[in-house]
């Protein structure tokens, strides 16, 4: 089970930005279109970044900080 923050590139060229507890849980969960608020950029979502983290919560602060910066 991998901990961090991941970027998800769609054919679409449009991206997603995410936390997560388990990597390969939550990507199943978009391929499969179970995540609302990726379900709408397109199909077939490519991992395009991963940046382990410890905790979750450390996770969640830096997809919020990465998503402010950008």
């Amino acid at each position: 089970m991998e901990i961090g923050v991941y970027l998800l590139e769609y054919e679409t060229g449009k991206y997603y930005l995410g936390s997560t507890g388990d990597l390969a849980a939550r990507f199943q969960q978009h391929r499969l279109g179970m995540v609302y608020s990726s379900s709408r950029l397109g199909n077939e979502p490519r991992l395009a970044a991963f940046q382990k983290t410890e905790t979750v919560p450390e996770a969640r602060k830096d997809r919020k900080s990465t998503r402010l910066n950008s």
